[in-house]
């Protein structure tokens, strides 16, 4: 019996040894810094059924491995480019951010870099090394901004950025890493700025496209942002012009095809809905757009409409699973011939 209690005794240390391990390998899952750059606004009008809610109209939100962080520091954007303050993202990575006065300078420091840094300069000392960048560095309202991969690159860091939701996402993390990859952005975003609304709602995040997100409840539920997949009339199995086409390629994937045409101004959507319960999202639009679609061969073709514009895409239907539909764009020309 003493050696039964030593040995239970032995594990729950060795437990509780490794549980601040475990916690820490998982917490440094995800990136350093993680930003959304909201090029669209979200302001819980119907027409983008609160994908995104913002705090204020002065506060950003942003994430250090996973943590929220907000600040009354805005976004600047010079020649196209995004800067943010560098004590921030710094500090954030890690390092150390000094300020000298006297010689009008920024200092950063983290494992084997160090940058320095001064206002109006289009170079960076790193490491003592001069580093050309496209846009100097500023200061604003006391404040010194640089553009945000100059910082990666003076900190030795990866700057990736992901264009989803009619946003921009840029993330900062060690290593290059594949956030293109259509699970591993979803799961990011599951833990990050859609935690909350998918905690309070009780859902798991299927996909994101460009203006919608699909997630499923406990029980099975289907939602489009926040209308219900099932009992919405919206919905409609897809088959369009090519209804053959459409059944062959349904089957080759294990999917149906369902469309999401509601009253206009409501932004449409294109997903595939697999046998395993998995949603991707293969099109969508923001509202007062509208497009026609049809599957023809491997393809879903696409005529998108927005006030007199059109535009024609094309879009690989056999993308892996794992990989998001990305459309291609064509001329009207490239489309089959609808009458053979």
């Amino acid at each position: 019996m003493k050696s039964y209690k030593q040995t239970f005794f032995l594990i729950l240390l060795t437990i509780w040894i490794l549980l601040p391990t475990v916690a820490f390998a998982q917490t440094k899952d995800l990136p350093d810094f993680f930003i959304r750059i909201p090029t669209q606004p979200y302001n819980n009008s119907v027409y983008n059924e609160f994908i995104f809610t913002e705090m204020s109209n002065t506060e950003i939100t942003y994430y250090i491995s996973g943590q929220i962080q907000t600040t009354n520091l805005p976004i600047l954007i010079k020649n196209d480019q995004t800067m943010l303050p560098l004590r921030l993202v710094g500090e954030a990575c890690g390092a150390d951010v000094v300020w000298d006065k006297n010689e009008q300078q920024a200092t950063i420091t983290l494992n084997k870099h160090k940058a320095i840094i001064k206002p109006s300069s289009n170079v960076i000392l790193v490491n003592d090394v001069q580093l050309n960048i496209n846009t100097a560095a500023l200061m604003h309202n006391d404040t010194l901004y640089l553009p945000l991969r100059s910082i990666g690159e003076a900190l030795g860091k990866k700057i990736i950025w992901q264009n989803k939701l009619e946003q921009s996402f840029i993330i900062v993390c060690n290593q290059e890493q594949n956030f293109s990859n259509r699970n591993q952005f979803n799961t990011l975003l599951s833990k990050t700025y859609l935690k909350d609304m998918l905690e309070t709602e009780q859902r798991q995040l299927l996909d994101v496209g460009q203006n919608a997100i699909i997630s499923v409840d406990k029980n099975g539920n289907y939602y489009r942002n926040y209308v219900a997949i099932n009992e919405s009339t919206a919905w409609h199995d897809f088959d369009d012009i090519f209804p053959d086409e459409t059944a062959a390629m349904a089957e080759k994937l294990e999917c149906t095809f369902r469309y999401y045409d509601p009253p206009m101004p409501n932004a449409e959507t294109l997903a595939a809905f697999y046998a395993d319960g998995d949603v991707k999202i293969i099109y969508d639009v923001p509202p007062y757009h509208s497009f026609d679609a049809f599957i023809y061969d491997n393809y879903v073709y696409i005529k998108e409409y927005h006030n007199d514009t059109e535009k024609f895409l094309r879009i690989n239907l056999e993308t892996a699973h794992n990989e998001y539909f990305v459309p291609e764009i064509i001329k009207e020309s490239d489309f089959p011939d609808k009458t053979k």
